[in-house]
């Protein structure tokens, strides 16, 4: 096991145009911990992923794995060990014969091949398997295969480059729990690239979110749900995103106007002294669907709007509201509803949102930065 550090680390390619691949990122991620780096494509996580495992080399910047610094050491020299999305299985050889090739590459005895290979094909429900060529597998036995691959080379640090994105839903869930069983088990130091927010929420101890070669927030699942940085973070964090509107800072009404709904003022308790400090500017909004409550009336922090569609999710439903359909300025926000019991939302009913008052988000409009209160 070991910890990984990042300093100011920058990537740009030569040749390359405009903004860097990887601008400034640090990251210091503790002995055992796994951390998930997520982000849309093209923001530098898997750049990231590369400089630390040593396939790309930093324009700027210092790896450290451990106490050792390891910015110009070679990928086989940093005892790590990376699973990608493609299995990169070698179709000759058996499931066996694919995990044991990198300690036969190293000449280790063969009693102890085996019994890495054994114990790795066990933790990893294998062990019927293992005579068997990749053809004749399923893809999450593929997954399982490049896994036990890894696992049994006992590296410090683990890299994984969207493993499960060849999968479908059900195995992707089911592989999830996998990787999360695999991390207790063995406590080794695990750095896991992903788009899905849904895998990183499960998966990560701390999440790190990217966007444009930056690092925005590096925080628990919780803290980047509860309390995001910055507008992005807020939107792509959470299924579904956070609801957004813009508005404007009312000190004398002591809340905000929505562009959409000008006649309402949402007010709270806690932003008063934040809407005073701010004074008249533009912001943006933010509330997300389980902090909107459908009511019968209208009243404090009420929002009227027209119900346009309707997700049925089995145990819940996902109301979509126009707010302001009359205006340029017109938004839709998504209310989430338990299936059964309180207020009914059908296509084209007329229905108030009562907005949460602990729970509302405030952020520039300029800067998309988060206002605290």
């Amino acid at each position: 096991m070991a910890r990984v550090r990042a300093e100011n680390v920058s990537k740009i390619y030569a040749g390359g145009r405009g903004s860097p691949a990887v601008s400034r990122v640090s990251l210091d991620i503790a002995d055992g911990e796994f951390l998930v780096l997520v982000g849309p494509s093209g923001c530098g996580k898997s750049t990231t992923l590369r400089l630390i495992a040593g396939l790309e080399a930093p324009t700027s910047g210092d790896i450290y794995i451990g106490d050792a610094k390891v910015t110009d050491v070679p990928p086989s020299e940093r005892d790590i060990a990376m699973v990608f999305q493609s299995y990169a299985l070698y179709p000759h050889m058996t499931v066996r014969e694919n995990m044991a090739f990198a300690l036969t590459l190293q000449k280790q005895p063969r009693a102890r091949i085996t019994e890495r290979v054994d114990r790795a094909a066990t933790m990893l429900g294998l062990g019927p398997l293992l005579d068997r060529k990749p053809r004749q597998l399923s893809g999450g036995q593929r997954q399982r295969v490049a896994l036990g691959r890894a696992i049994v080379r006992e590296p410090k640090v683990f890299l994984f480059d969207e493993p499960l994105s060849n999968l479908d839903a059900g195995l992707r869930a089911q592989m999830r729990r996998e990787l999360a069983g695999l991390h207790r088990s063995l406590g080794t130091t695990m750095i896991y690239v992903t788009h899905d927010q849904v895998e990183a929420m499960t998966l990560g101890q701390r999440i790190a979110v990217m966007k444009d070669g930056h690092l925005l927030q590096l925080d628990t699942p919780r803290r980047l749900y509860d309390h995001p940085a910055d507008r992005f973070t807020a939107g792509f964090i959470g299924s579904p995103g956070m609801n957004f509107a813009r508005g404007v800072v009312d000190p004398v009404a002591g809340g905000v106007r929505l562009h959409a709904a000008p006649t309402v003022v949402l007010s709270w308790e806690g932003h008063r002294g934040v809407i005073d400090r701010l004074g008249p500017i533009e912001i943006d909004f933010g509330v997300r669907a389980e902090d909107l409550e459908l009511v019968g009336s209208e009243g404090a922090n009420v929002l009227t709007g027209v119900v346009e569609y309707v997700e049925t999710l089995g145990s819940e439903v996902l109301a979509h509201v126009v707010i302001g359909g009359a205006s340029a300025a017109a938004i839709t926000m998504l209310a989430r509803m338990p299936a059964r019991g309180g207020v009914v939302a059908t296509p084209g009913s007329v229905v108030q949102l009562r907005v949460s008052p602990g729970h509302v988000h405030l952020f520039d409009a300029k800067t998309g930065v988060r206002v605290e209160p």
